[in-house]
């Protein structure tokens, strides 16, 4: 029996795809949508967004730093850009695309706001790079229990609790089901038994 506090109508023109709330501040939060912006709000003035800022396709992922000091917008094929929570355009990183508007991008932070993770819908590949120089640190390709060579990232997340682990859900395109798999990966190349 919650109480609505406030409504938010025609935020942007096409699907949203993601709402994140701020690390630090109950009052920030995030909206991605396939109308290829981004959009930063604040829950005491919700008239008008912080900021808007544009891609060259639909924007499929956003989400803050730890610190909340940037914000990392994913949009179709590889297209992963950082701005600062001011708005101000920090990078656009190096990934190459696959010209398919259907190459859906996932990008996260990693433990801490250090490095970023990034995979699509298309690729089997997670990319590991540095967020503040956007230097491609690993491509780690995914190998998953089905040898059909049609599998890709389904979505990802670093571990929250250790800086060089994180989980991949990988899925196939064979065009019948088989069932999803979750393929855990240290960068450092050490066991996790016993942790």
């Amino acid at each position: 029996n919650g109480t609505i506090v406030t409504t938010l109508r025609d935020v942007h023109t096409e699907h949203v795809n993601v709402l994140k709330f701020s690390n630090t501040s109950p009052h920030l939060f995030a909206t991605s949508s396939f109308d290829k912006t981004i959009k930063l709000w604040d829950l005491r003035a919700p008239k008008e967004p912080i900021f808007t800022r544009q891609s060259e396709q639909g924007c499929v992922m956003v989400c803050f730093s730890s610190d909340d000091k940037y914000v990392l917008s994913s949009a179709v094929d590889n297209e992963v850009r950082q701005y600062t929570l001011d708005g101000e355009f920090h990078m656009r990183y190096p990934i190459v695309q696959t010209g398919s508007p259907r190459n859906y991008t996932r990008s996260y932070y990693m433990n801490g706001s250090d490095y970023i993770i990034s995979g699509s819908c298309l690729e089997d590949a997670v990319r590991v790079m540095c967020s503040r120089t956007g230097k491609m640190l690993a491509e780690v390709h995914m190998e998953g229990r089905q040898n059909t060579g049609d599998l890709y990232v389904q979505s990802l997340r670093g571990d929250p609790h250790r800086p060089f682990l994180f989980a991949a859900l990988i899925a196939y395109n064979t065009g019948e089901y088989l069932p999803n798999e979750i393929i855990k990966v240290n960068l450092l190349g050490e066991s996790l038994l016993g942790s």
